[in-house]
């Protein structure tokens, strides 16, 4: 996973991760699919009750309104789990987490449910 995400800070959560979903899963899967999928993955990594919350900027770099002002949004961690949710979402073989030790508990705490569901979704999930 990248160190820097190229999240846009004006879209919801769900925005983000519905958008990912319908342009990087495949053709084969139903619109009806790519959403479901993006919902589970979404519970999964407990971003659920955030999904109508904006992105946010984490510096001064919106254009929005003219202004070079932050936008507020989620937290970092939160931002953290939406990352691995978009990286998780095209049921890839492996999944690389870096620098675990710099997350938050509660992300910690979703990581491991990443681990333990990775037994049933075929994920190698390595942690650094």
């Amino acid at each position: 996973m990248n160190q820097y995400d190229g999240l846009l800070p004006t879209l919801t959560v769900w925005e983000t991760i519905k958008y990912s979903a319908l342009l990087r899963l495949p053709v084969t899967m139903t619109t009806k699919q790519k959403l479901y999928r993006a919902a589970y993955i979404m519970h999964v990594l407990e971003i659920a009750h955030i999904a109508h919350c904006q992105l946010g900027s984490l510096t001064g770099t919106s254009t929005v309104g003219g202004s070079n002002q932050p936008i507020k949004g989620i937290s970092g961690g939160q931002r953290r789990r939406l990352s691995i949710a978009l990286e998780l979402l095209p049921n890839p073989s492996i999944v690389l987490l870096d620098e675990v030790s710099r997350l938050s508990n509660h992300t910690v705490h979703v990581v491991h449910i990443v681990c333990v569901c990775s037994q049933h979704q075929d994920w190698m999930v390595l942690l650094l």
